[in-house]
């Protein structure tokens, strides 16, 4: 978590921003930015995919999985792969749904959540993609 907040400091920062500026550039009220600010919590995947837009990032880098930001152009967000792609690089690797919950602490209902069409959290994604060796990027469709 404190790797996003430094993060978006720096890219705050880097561009002569405040968080209210960002607030109206990116349609995210100015207190949920706050309160991303403050750790409280991860931005939904929808927020962050804004953010690393404006900022022509990636969401590896935005959330300190990638120390270089990059300036690719990258897909919408299509929510709709994660799960096809979740399932191959299980396939892939050879790793069961319950190993891959127990071994990085996801919920095993989630699982079922996301089957059936659910948004992963931030969190379970960064997660993901740590523990494949992908992208957060390649898992929510904005890169193949």
């Amino acid at each position: 978590m404190l790797k996003f907040v430094d993060i978006l400091q720096d890219l705050l920062d880097d561009n002569n921003l405040t968080l209210r500026k960002l607030s109206g550039e990116i349609d995210v009220p100015f207190q949920v930015l706050y309160a991303y600010k403050q750790k409280d919590f991860y931005p939904n995947i929808e927020t962050a995919v804004k953010i690393a837009d404006f900022f022509h990032c990636s969401l590896d880098y935005l959330f300190g999985l990638n120390d270089k930001k990059g300036n690719k152009k990258f897909n919408p967000l299509n929510l709709s792969v994660f799960y096809p792609r979740y399932i191959k690089l299980l396939k892939d690797s050879k790793t069961s749904h319950y190993h891959l919950y127990k071994t990085i602490g996801l919920n095993n209902s989630s699982i079922t959540k996301w089957k059936n069409g659910s948004t992963p959290k931030t969190e379970s994604l960064i997660k993901i993609a740590e523990y494949f060796g992908v992208s957060i990027d390649y898992l929510v469709g904005r890169c193949d």
